[in-house]
């Protein structure tokens, strides 16, 4: 029993330590922080389509409607944006200040819940701020520009990258790399009505599929065999071709990477509109998250998770800009860490820029 206790006592003592040790790291950080880049998917939605056998064909998804964000879906970019004030809360401070802050959200109305969901909670009134007293919200800014002029979060439908990803695939499907998921394929595209014979044709039916499930909507008895796994992992090969070569990472993710290395350079060059500027939001799509973190090299094949969070931070320490990549999966307590293959410890600002360069993209490729 002596022994049991003093193992007790040591234990404690070296739990204890390791929580003194992370919140030293954790002041470190937020000491030496300089500026922020935050990117997130949206959560949780309805369905964006139907399949010509859905048995579900005719609803609506009331009172969301189609591909808008679920109750569940509003919770957790809520919960999201209280982790993210917890993390970075002392570094911009308790009081709501656009001039500080900016946030920028593709045009779909889920992202734009999303944006204006993680705000409403990272910003909750402060005493000065409270406007009403049985709402705790004020009102932030969430910036937008139409579908069809966004190239930083929706290049992926006007910069070409679908038709470049079919390419791919169609290469592939010419030598007979999916030859094995033939009766795999005759089987949904019986059973859904849909013409599957890639696993690009996979992914939208097996989106429909997982959303309806998370739902609490029964699926029909063909789907059991198949769903979800293996149509997960055909969905997951089909995100592999969307970062597949350095063109499509360019075309995809490089525009808000370089978005995101300027819009740093200006505020440390002193532009006046980029100066005072301490958090930059981005709210968008996995089709944001997964060239990201392809280009940086810390892909990990996967569905991206409603959620999935992307933390670019630029630190100050001794005269010097070091960049540090955190990921935080939407059900994770904090965000992990992620060490860039491609820019080793102490990854300067410089050495960032000459690492990933080659995948900077610009509107004007999307142009031609």
């Amino acid at each position: 029993m002596f022994l049991y206790g003093k193992f007790l006592i040591i234990a404690s003592g070296i739990l204890v330590f390791c929580i003194v040790i992370e919140g030293r790291r954790a002041r470190r950080n937020t000491d030496t922080l300089y500026l922020v880049h935050i990117l997130f998917r949206h959560g949780e939605r309805t369905p964006q389509r139907s399949y010509p056998k859905d048995i579900y064909g005719n609803e609506t998804y009331p009172p969301y409607g189609y591909g808008e964000l679920t109750n569940k879906g509003k919770l957790r970019m809520y919960d999201i944006g209280t982790s993210l004030r917890k993390r970075y809360g002392k570094f911009f401070g308790n009081i709501y200040n656009h001039s500080k802050i900016e946030a920028r959200s593709s045009a779909f109305a889920r992202t734009r819940m999303s944006c204006e969901l993680v705000m409403a909670s990272m910003f909750q009134p402060t005493e000065s701020e409270e406007w009403n007293p049985e709402l705790k919200w004020q009102p932030t800014l969430c910036d937008y520009v139409p579908a069809e002029e966004d190239y930083v979060l929706l290049s992926e439908r006007n910069c070409n990258v679908l038709p470049l990803k079919r390419a791919e695939i169609e290469k592939d499907r010419i030598i007979g790399v999916f030859a094995n998921y033939k009766e795999f394929f005759e089987y949904l595209s019986n059973h859904s009505g849909m013409e599957i014979t890639t696993p690009a044709d996979v992914t939208p039916l097996y989106d429909i599929l997982r959303c309806q499930n998370e739902m609490g909507m029964r699926l029909p008895n063909w789907t059991h065999s198949v769903f979800p796994d293996p149509m997960a992992n055909l969905s997951i090969l089909d995100w592999d071709y969307f970062v597949k070569t350095n063109d499509l990472k360019r075309l995809a993710g490089g525009i808000l990477l370089k978005t995101i290395v300027d819009r740093t350079n200006e505020k440390i060059l002193h532009n006046p509109e980029y100066e005072d500027k301490k958090v930059y939001i981005y709210s968008g799509h996995d089709s944001n998250i997964a060239p990201i973190l392809s280009i940086l090299n810390i892909y990990d094949s996967k569905i991206m998770p409603y959620g999935e969070t992307i933390m670019i931070e630029v630190h100050r320490i001794n005269k010097k800009f070091i960049v540090k990549v955190y990921l935080q999966d939407s059900d994770a307590w904090s965000p992990r860490y992620m060490p860039l293959p491609d820019c080793t410890k102490n990854c300067t600002l410089y050495k960032f820029i000459k690492s990933y360069e080659k995948f900077f993209g610009t509107k004007e490729m999307c142009l031609h």
